[in-house]
């Protein structure tokens, strides 16, 4: 372990990524339950420059999986907040937008960052919940407007009357 070790810091020290990767691979063979080793595999993979195309569209998955190791051996919050930070960072280099901005919110319920904050806000204000298009039919017998949501209304609400209001009358 002290040889893999120093392996490691060889490779943090060249800002070789992706062998510092493999490197921590190689730990987690011999400690499958180490914590803090799964959390330093998914920051490496996340920070990594992929070898093609391919390898671009697998690095996150790996992350994703390596955060999640993470988050399910933390024993604290700020531990726990750290790895669904990761699992978020994952989510959206896979551009799946609103389970990312889950993680980042359960990440900010847990431990307060102001740095993940502006990145869950400004991720929420270009994915979140939204208005993503309308139209206007006023020259209908009953004019109406038509909103396009982002993501699909509650099947739970059936009178969406409460939250529209017109003003004047």
């Amino acid at each position: 372990l002290p040889d893999l070790q120093k392996e490691l810091d060889e490779a943090v020290a060249q800002n070789n990524n992706r062998n510092a990767a493999v490197v921590v691979e190689q730990m987690l063979a011999l400690n499958i339950g180490d914590q803090a080793n799964w959390q330093k595999l998914a920051d490496f993979l996340l920070i990594a420059e992929p070898f093609n195309s391919q390898d671009g569209y697998d690095l996150p998955y790996k992350a994703l999986g390596a955060g999640i190791q993470a988050y399910l051996l933390s024993g604290t919050k700020e531990l726990k907040a750290a790895a669904l930070n990761d699992i978020a960072q994952a989510l959206v280099k896979r551009q799946d937008w609103r389970p990312a901005l889950n993680a980042y919110r359960a990440s900010l319920e847990l431990v307060e960052n102001a740095d993940i904050r502006k990145t869950y806000e400004e991720l929420r204000k270009v994915h979140g919940f939204r208005i993503t298009d309308y139209t206007v039919e006023s020259d209908a017998p009953q004019p109406r407007l038509c909103f396009q949501f982002s993501d699909p209304l509650a099947n739970s609400v059936s009178d969406f009357m409460p939250y529209f209001t017109q003003d004047p009358g």
